[in-house]
């Protein structure tokens, strides 16, 4: 066996925006406007995507499906990777995680550097969750950067800390496409 699905029903990689369903079958739309109809469909769709309206259900969902999804709060989370040209953080046992704490709730908190698993990368990650990854997402990168290079130099106002010379920002929450 070769591991590899062979069932020509599985479609992988396809970006569903539509669900018609009525007694007869169900109709699936994709974004490359691709059409697929079956008796029955599953959907596997994270609770994210069932609260963002990305998938059109028509006739819409019952009432009761809707309020049972929209029941739980999906939380936002971003993970940032910021690399410096040198390090300037603790290193050794026990010193993989950093904390800070800001009067803003969730603002730049939770720090982790990756020397264990990538010597000399010179990477921190460094995680924000709800509004601040909202607020984070809808901003240019270059001012995350300021506000994360402002907030390392006050974690280590002893140290020598230099310019980040790049930054990863994710945007899995407004940006569909990610």
């Amino acid at each position: 066996m070769s591991g590899n699905i062979v069932d020509a029903r599985l479609q992988l990689n396809k970006v569903v925006r539509e669900i018609s369903y009525s007694s007869t079958g169900v109709t699936v739309k994709t974004e490359d406007n691709s059409t697929y109809q079956a008796d029955y469909v599953m959907v596997s769709a994270s609770l994210g995507v069932l609260q963002s309206d990305l998938i059109q259900f028509k006739p819409q969902l019952p009432s009761w499906k809707i309020l049972a999804i929209y029941q739980f709060d999906m939380a936002v989370y971003t993970k940032i990777f910021v690399k410096f040209p040198k390090k300037f953080w603790p290193e050794g046992e026990g010193r993989e995680f950093f904390l800070y704490a800001s009067t803003r709730r969730g603002y730049y908190g939770i720090w982790q550097e990756f020397e264990k698993q990538y010597t000399d990368a010179n990477v921190l990650l460094v995680t924000v969750t709800d509004e601040e990854s909202r607020r984070i997402e809808q901003q240019p990168d270059s001012q995350t950067k300021a506000e994360i290079m402002e907030v390392v130099r006050s974690m280590f106002p002893d140290e020598d800390v230099p310019d980040a010379t790049d930054i990863l920002v994710p945007r899995w929450w407004s940006d569909s496409n990610n």
